[in-house]
């Protein structure tokens, strides 16, 4: 069984994540009140711009993510696996 190698953008993630950006999925708002679940990548309390589910989901399945703790109804934290 091959393992796939992490994408460019993954990557670059793993490197935020191991200074200690956190990935958080959490329930959002919209302008309109459409509520839905959001992926993203914070680092210093912002979102980084282009990380967001599909970098999420890749990391996961390759394993490199765990629950950071802190998780409420409308929000989970993530950070790089020890």
């Amino acid at each position: 069984m091959s393992v796939k190698a992490l994408s460019k953008r993954a990557e670059r993630a793993v490197l935020m994540l191991a200074t200690g950006a956190k990935f958080v999925c959490r329930l959002e708002r919209n302008y309109y009140g459409v509520e839905k679940w959001c992926y993203r990548l914070m680092s210093g309390g912002k979102a980084v711009a282009g990380y967001g589910f599909a970098t999420f989901n890749e990391l996961r399945n390759a394993g490199m993510l765990m629950s950071a703790g802190g998780a409420t109804s409308v929000s989970s934290y993530y950070k790089l696996a020890d």
